[in-house]
């Protein structure tokens, strides 16, 4: 879902969708804001505990510094996208060369 910022809230960004009507996104409802790696792309990917899909904020370039700042002065952290969407990175798990094999003896 796109959307674009209407206002900046004490609770909130409220914001609207192409075809959705304004909803307020709630500042600890967003996990993280993703830069996306693409040049071409605008805006943050929104990352948020209630939805399933990121949430794409739209917005000029230009306005990337100030809403940016805004977010974090907010509590919301920004961190940059992974090099190739298509393909999720692994999550870490655990496994590594420490194991040990044990025998068990018979007879």
């Amino acid at each position: 879902m796109k959307v674009r910022i209407v206002s900046w809230q004490a609770h909130g960004l409220i914001v609207k969708g192409r075809w959705a009507g304004r909803f307020t996104l709630t500042y600890g409802e967003i996990l993280t804001a993703e830069r996306p790696i693409r040049g071409t792309r605008r805006g943050l990917i929104l990352h948020t505990r209630t939805e399933a899909k990121p949430i794409r904020l739209v917005f000029e370039n230009s306005e990337r510094p100030e809403i940016e700042d805004g977010l974090r002065r907010r509590g919301v952290r920004i961190v940059e996208g992974h090099p190739n969407p298509q393909v999720p990175s692994k999550p870490f798990s655990g496994g590594g060369g420490n194991r040990t094999h044990v025998r068990s003896r018979t007879g």
